[in-house]
């Protein structure tokens, strides 16, 4: 019985991309190629918010260790402000909802983020750009 190879393309080399990338390919027996327009994987940009549930994410990939080593600080339990609401298309604006949310985010450069999913790409995955 012959083993099964899978190859599985994915359209897009920005943080999501990468992500994806690096979840599919943890298997051996599946070839992912990355197709990114641009002439490389763009480093460009600002923080990244990081909320909890995209901290589990980078956890899953074994980022959160490294992120530790860079100094940059971690998403932190307790409440934090979230999205503030605000009327203001008279003379005279309002705040009319103050989100608070359970947990608060941590910033995360976006070059840094890029670059340290891309370190977890495997063999079994490949990066084309200019595509």
């Amino acid at each position: 019985m012959s083993a099964k190879f899978s190859r599985v393309a994915i359209c897009g080399g920005g943080i999501g991309g990468l992500v994806a990338a690096a979840f599919v390919s943890e298997n051996p027996d599946i070839q992912v190629d990355i197709y990114e327009a641009k002439p490389d994987i763009s480093s460009l940009g600002t923080a990244v918010a990081i909320w909890k549930c995209s901290w589990q994410v980078l956890e899953k990939l074994n980022l959160g260790e490294e992120v530790r080593k860079k100094g940059i600080p971690l998403p932190k339990e307790g409440e934090a402000r979230g999205p503030i609401f605000r009327k203001s298309d008279q003379s005279e604006g309002f705040d009319f909802h103050s989100h608070i949310m359970p947990y608060g985010p941590t910033g995360l450069p976006r070059p840094v983020l890029l670059s340290m999913l891309e370190s977890k790409l495997p063999q079994n995955c490949h990066i084309h750009v200019s595509k």
